[in-house]
């Protein structure tokens, strides 16, 4: 069956149903007509009969004037519904506190002044104002009826989330709200310092504090900012208002108490008077790690590293780990333990070996030291006495060379050059005998070690050259009918490697005579 047809058929069906009052079955068979061809005037006419709403019966009116414009039953049909279905009356917007009508497309009450939508400080959408939670991310917003308080919490939450433009609308708002009160100019004083607006920063906790003279945290927060711009002698003194009327405030307390041990008190008593104000924050509330924090680095600069080190550990238990208190206070743990305490492990060490270590300076090491000492300055004379003959004996040099003749196997310039790499080679080495020497007098440590390294590289190379030596000299011995090396050419070379050995084991066995 083809299209038209199947149309045809439903719509017949449809209009008898219509007729025999049967609706929901007209209704049915319409609807069919109407999908298979949403240009069937007789099936959108018919069907606006069926529809049960007002406004259905309207769309399919509209949509037969649609297809035929000038289909006076369609236009009658809807200039009777107008009549008879009221037209809705707009209902008027109203402000969410003072309740006064406000224009639709406004973002301000007109009468009040409220802002009429805020923005998100987590998502960034906006929000209207009466949203206790953003619809958005579910991001609570707080209660606008707390007026600047409102207003200033979600400023602190805008400058959180970086939305710097929108908090200092923010602020303004909560100016606008609370032009006097000392609670709010102080907490926007500390928003704008945050947002690098010193100046209103500044005129804001001036406010704040003629509004509040007693109240010790303007005077703190106008000190640091007074600090920033290097005027130190102004900071000084709001830090000492700020403390002599800091009460219970524990963050307050430490504000201060960290002044004190960045910038010092005018007497020295820096770290004294820092522990003043960490102990009363303490008594009021144990748990504050940043105060633990604070008393730590108050003990580091007292030398008191076990008391520091103790504190540190607190404040990390204290201070969730990702925290900034608890990061520094990981950090400062650590570089205590690696250098802090490892110092002082070796200088209780150093003076239990003072307390153990023989008085005076053995013998041996005395000569070893003057033996060593001379070597280095006759080291020395030697490479200045042929340094001087390379410059002054050249010409006579040159001579030698040329009564050689050019078959002599070398000629002046690579002569010249190897002598001058010897008198270098032979400073160096007489100066770092002059150096052990030094030490041996000394008794350092480390001039014990250097002796044992460079007698041990000397062994190694001495039994090294001793092996080459006896094996060329059992050749030249048998040729001479003897059996082997004589023992009077092996006791010589026995002795010193002998002596040698010695050095290396006394120095290394007699650790105690050396710091």
């Amino acid at each position: 069956m083809s299209n038209a047809s199947q149309i045809e058929q439903l719509l017949e069906q449809g209009i008898a149903a219509a007729k025999a009052g049967h609706s929901e079955q007209a209704r049915q068979l319409l609807m069919q007509v109407v999908e298979i061809d949403e240009r069937s005037e007789q099936g959108w006419l018919w069907l606006s009969e069926v529809v049960e709403t007002t406004d259905d019966r309207r769309i399919c009116l509209e949509n037969v004037l649609a297809i035929n414009p000038e289909h006076a039953h369609a236009r009658a049909g809807l200039e009777w519904l107008d009549q008879v279905t009221p037209t809705p009356v707009e209902e008027q917007d109203r402000c969410p506190r003072c309740e006064a009508d406000i224009p639709s497309s406004g973002s301000t009450c007109p009468h009040c002044r409220l802002p009429l939508i805020v923005v998100c400080p987590s998502c960034g959408e906006y929000v209207d104002v009466d949203q206790a939670i953003c619809p958005h991310c579910r991001y609570p917003l707080g209660d606008f009826r707390e007026g600047a308080h409102y207003h200033l919490a979600l400023a602190e939450a805008l400058v959180a989330n970086r939305r710097m433009d929108h908090a200092q609308d923010a602020l303004a708002r909560a100016r606008v709200e609370a032009p006097d009160d000392p609670q709010v100019l102080a907490g926007s004083a500390a928003l704008y310092a945050q947002l690098g607006r010193t100046d209103q920063a500044i005129a804001a906790y001036e406010r704040a504090i003629e509004g509040a003279p007693d109240n010790a945290q303007p005077y703190a927060g106008l000190g640091a900012l007074y600090r920033g711009r290097a005027q130190m002698e102004q900071a000084r003194d709001l830090y000492q208002q700020a403390g002599e009327l800091a009460g219970d405030d524990p963050p307050l307390l430490c504000e201060l108490a960290r002044y004190h041990l960045e910038e010092g008190a005018p007497a020295g008593d820096a770290p004294e008077e820092a522990l003043k104000y960490l102990q009363r924050a303490l008594k009021i509330q144990p748990d504050n790690a940043e105060a633990h924090l604070l008393q730590g680095d108050a003990n580091v600069l007292l030398r008191e590293l076990d008391r520091a080190y103790k504190e540190y550990g607190i404040a990390y238990e204290l201070a969730p780990a990702d925290s900034t208190v608890g990061r520094e206070a990981q950090r400062k743990l650590g570089r205590l333990q690696a250098v802090d305490l490892r110092s002082r492990g070796r200088r209780r060490g150093s003076r239990r070996a003072s307390a153990s270590r023989p008085q005076g300076r053995p013998g041996c090491v005395t000569a070893y030291a003057v033996l060593t000492g001379i070597g280095g300055l006759f080291g020395i004379l030697g490479a200045i006495t042929i340094a001087m003959l390379l410059i002054s004996g050249r010409q006579m040099l040159a001579e030698a060379f040329e009564m050689a003749g050019p078959g002599f196997p070398i000629d002046l310039n690579t002569f010249t050059g190897a002598m001058w790499i010897y008198v270098g080679i032979a400073l160096v080495v007489a100066a770092i005998n002059l150096a052990i020497a030094f030490g041996l007098w000394y008794l350092k440590n480390w001039a014990r070690i250097a002796v044992i390294v460079l007698n041990s590289l000397g062994l190694l190379a001495n039994l090294v050259q001793t092996v080459i030596q006896l094996s060329a000299s059992r050749e030249l011995f048998a040729l001479a009918g003897a059996s082997g090396v004589p023992l009077p050419v092996l006791i010589p070379i026995f002795i010193g490697l002998a002596i040698q050995g010695f050095i290396i084991f006394w120095f290394a066995m007699n650790r105690d005579f050396f710091e």
